[in-house]
């Protein structure tokens, strides 16, 4: 597809990596998110935007609940491989995952290789033709470690460039 350039000739928006997990039927979903912004601290709220095809899309869009994991600069190739270049119609992401625990929702959330958890129930959506924007509620925020987290451009010169497809 083709990408918006500013006026300037650069496009030089900072956007970070993030996880996003939803749960259903005792499965847990998850995909890579890189577009997310908090809207708000009283109430606090956030958005993320997924891509509609998603399979994670479609079942945040049916239970309402998820969970978002700011990934951090250390994070190995593999995180970015199992969730955001494979597909949860295909192969369980999860599986034989070691890295995650529960939060008081009942969804996972990365213990390492993320800086902080959000939890939050979906409060609007908005369609946006190829993708679905949702706005959460946050009902719980949890710091991890105070590690920086990692942006695509960091993604992009340093993991991704030593990673292996």
């Amino acid at each position: 597809g083709e990408i918006f350039m500013a006026k300037s000739g650069v496009l030089n928006f900072v956007s970070g990596m993030y996880l996003l997990i939803t749960r259903e039927n005792g499965r847990d979903y998850g995909c890579l998110v890189n577009t997310a912004m908090e809207l708000s601290r009283n109430p606090g709220r956030i958005a993320v935007c997924l891509v509609k095809k998603n399979l994670t899309c479609n079942v945040l869009q049916r239970t309402g609940i998820f969970n978002f994991c700011a990934l951090t600069e250390d994070a190995p190739y593999e995180i970015f491989h199992r969730f955001g270049m494979t597909s949860s119609r295909k192969v369980k992401k999860f599986a034989d995952f070691p890295h995650l625990e529960r939060s008081s929702n009942g969804l996972a959330y990365l213990t390492d290789y993320a800086n902080m958890y959000l939890s939050a129930e979906v409060v609007e959506t908005v369609d946006l033709g190829d993708h679905m924007l949702f706005i959460g509620q946050i009902t719980e925020d949890v710091v991890l470690s105070g590690d920086a987290t990692c942006t695509l451009d960091h993604f992009t010169k340093h993991i991704q460039k030593n990673g292996v497809s």
